[in-house]
């Protein structure tokens, strides 16, 4: 509900829908927990946010291409106690992940290049 790819939706015949409003309310309040958590060391991935919702500063953002993948979708961490994300393989063939804003599942993708990275470099931190 914070992501800019659904921001179509959040307007109906020039008028914001109260419903989806409350929605991304309830969805900032998640994210913002997330942040907040008790935790020593926190990461929480997002899609590019709507500017209206004032989330705080990312820490990074990364792209698939950065870490193998052939796509760009641009996507935002924001991190506790744990470092940025290095690269790891450049990939040189870069297309648009998902142009439709009707394929939610799809768009919501996470790729795999990316979870490997957290995973093997997160791990020397915690």
């Amino acid at each position: 509900y914070l992501s800019k790819a659904g921001a179509n939706h959040l307007v109906k015949h020039g008028c914001i829908d109260e419903v989806r409003y409350a929605y991304r309310i309830v969805a900032k309040d998640f994210f913002q927990k997330c942040l907040a958590a008790k935790a020593e060391h926190v990461a929480v991935e997002n899609p590019i946010p709507m500017a209206i919702f004032k989330l705080p500063k990312c820490s990074q953002a990364i792209q698939p291409w950065e870490f193998g993948e052939p796509y760009t979708k641009k996507t935002y961490l924001w991190l506790k106690n744990l470092p940025p994300l290095m690269a790891t393989c450049l990939s040189t063939g870069r297309k648009q992940w998902v142009r439709s804003t009707r394929k939610q599942k799809k768009r919501s993708k996470s790729f795999e290049g990316i979870a490997k990275a957290m995973a093997e470099q997160w791990i020397k931190v915690i």
